[in-house]
């Protein structure tokens, strides 16, 4: 199975988990939503470490890492949402904006994180270790962190503008999101430019002396 496609996979469930937990955090409330995708992309993480190579069980090892990429991407769509829905009702009036913005940050330094780790684990083991076993060692930080986050969020409370309107059947429906075109419109926007072309991560192989590199850049 292509590696690519595995990948992509992650990608494409994306908007499903939008709308999935979006859906959930509109009904159920923001904290059980959060609650649930940490939990699913605990679970993916932890499955990919964990999971015996092709020479052990042979389709079933890219079968199994192919649901565990699916469950990190609807973990991942849903997140979004849930968390930036939560911050804005949770922050000051003056001050949402300035809160929600921690989202984009926290992503930007979990992928520096990512990147390190690698830089770090290759340096250390090796490319050979690297690639045969060395490359669970972060999903398993990855999990760890996510159950850390699970027992963080159980003790949150609910955001009050949740608890003044409560639940509605209407709300995380196509109906309820086309009467606000102007809002809808404005997110695909400022979303598009990121989505179409993202930055892409490449391995340079090692010249002489020199260690492998590994750049990110945008085509």
């Amino acid at each position: 199975m292509s590696a690519a496609l595995v990948f992509a996979i992650g990608f494409l469930m994306r908007p499903i988990g939008a709308w999935y937990f979006g859906r959930m955090a509109d009904r159920v409330g923001r904290r059980v939503a959060l609650t649930r995708s940490v939990m699913l992309m605990a679970a993916g993480s932890l499955l990919i470490a964990v999971t015996p190579g092709y020479e052990q069980i042979g389709l079933a090892a890219p079968a199994v890492l192919l649901v565990a990429r699916m469950a990190q991407g609807l973990s991942l769509g849903g997140e979004y949402g849930a968390s930036a829905t939560f911050l804005s009702e949770s922050a000051h009036r003056n001050r949402r904006g300035f809160w929600s913005s921690f989202i984009y940050v926290s992503v930007i330094l979990g992928q520096l994180l990512a990147v390190g780790s690698l830089v770090v684990l290759h340096r250390a083991v090796g490319e050979a270790a690297l690639n045969e076993w060395a490359f669970r060692v972060p999903f398993v930080l990855g999990a760890g962190a996510a159950l850390v986050a699970l027992w963080l969020r159980t003790s949150l409370e609910e955001t009050e503008s949740f608890r003044r309107s409560g639940a509605q059947e209407k709300r995380g429906t196509l109906k309820a999101l086309r009467e606000h075109p102007r809002e809808f419109s404005t997110v695909v926007g400022l979303t598009l430019g990121g989505t179409v072309d993202p930055p892409r991560v490449r391995a340079e192989p090692a010249r002489d002396g020199e260690s492998s590199l590994v750049h990110v850049a945008a085509a």
